[in-house]
């Protein structure tokens, strides 16, 4: 929405069965930019850190989500594939070697300078990553969303965190009750969970590259994989496992590599990344 800072505005909702929820007007929250994204390297983890700062020194509290794509690459490299009724090397628009994928953040990010003097944020953690996982294996890109919250906003969405991600032990915090600024219009007695702030969206966009990360950092592939060799007569049998394993297989088993007395083959979730992510680039990948 282009929201204009001189109108209040709210939120108004009416349920299926004819119940209305409303907000008070509320005035349009400055979200100032976000001014940079950076990362720490920790021995077991990249952490990920958001920075900004209100000029005006009004906005006090924040909440960040992000959406991340990373570049990967299956176990092998599957060289050849089944045309008919050979098997003939792949053209480079055939590769399924690199692929990409998409998530987003599941847990809550929130941040404060109600006890600074100044409104500067620097460096809160919103993200982080184990260093074995597969998405900063080769290339990774994370894109920040930054909300202005007020002070109500900022303990609903506080409470909400303590409720759901700090619980499990003796020593966490005990549930609480969510207070929200939505209320029941016919029945204002009725509990309703949920806060509605008014604020523009800064975004920024981040890229990291494997060669930024320490060398001794390897990514859990998520599959057991090997490799097992198809004869054209097998020692024993005298089977033709190529024409059955890999010609007529139906894609169950894919060819890595020609030897003179057959091909060595993997399975799909190994060989082929399109299993589980995207061949094409994002249009914004660099």
């Amino acid at each position: 929405m282009a929201l204009n800072g001189s109108k209040k505005y709210r939120l108004h909702v009416v349920a299926p069965e004819g119940k209305e929820y409303a907000t008070d007007y509320l005035d349009v929250m400055n979200n100032p930019p976000i001014d940079s994204i950076s990362f720490g390297i920790k021995a077991s983890s990249l952490d990920l850190y958001v920075s900004t700062h209100d000029p005006n020194n009004r906005i006090k509290y924040y909440r960040w989500e992000y959406e991340e794509d990373w570049e990967f690459h299956a176990e092998s490299f599957i060289q050849f594939i089944v045309d008919g009724d050979t098997l003939r090397k792949r053209k480079p628009e055939e590769e399924i070697f690199y692929c990409f994928a998409h998530d987003r953040s599941s847990h809550i990010a929130i941040g404060t300078t109600e006890k600074l003097n100044q409104a500067v944020v620097l460096k809160s953690l919103v993200a982080s990553i184990p260093s074995t996982a597969e998405k900063i294996g080769t290339k990774y890109s994370i894109l920040v969303k930054q909300y202005a919250l007020d002070k109500g906003a900022y303990d609903f969405w506080d409470n909400l965190r303590k409720n759901t991600e700090k619980i499990g032990s003796i020593f966490d915090a005990q549930p609480s009750i969510l207070k929200g600024n939505i209320k029941c219009v016919s029945n204002p007695d009725e509990p309703v969970i949920g806060y509605t702030t008014i604020s523009n969206t800064q975004v920024k966009r981040f890229f990291i590259a494997k060669v930024q990360l320490p060398t001794d950092w390897y990514p859990d592939y998520p599959y057991a994989c090997g490799i097992s060799k198809a004869f054209f007569s097998a020692p024993v049998t005298g089977h033709n496992d190529v024409l059955s394993f890999l010609i007529n297989g139906n894609g169950q088993y894919l060819p890595i590599e020609y030897t003179l007395d057959g091909y060595l083959y993997t399975t799909p979730p190994c060989g082929d990344c399109s299993v589980r992510g995207k061949l094409k680039a994002p249009s914004f990948w660099q």
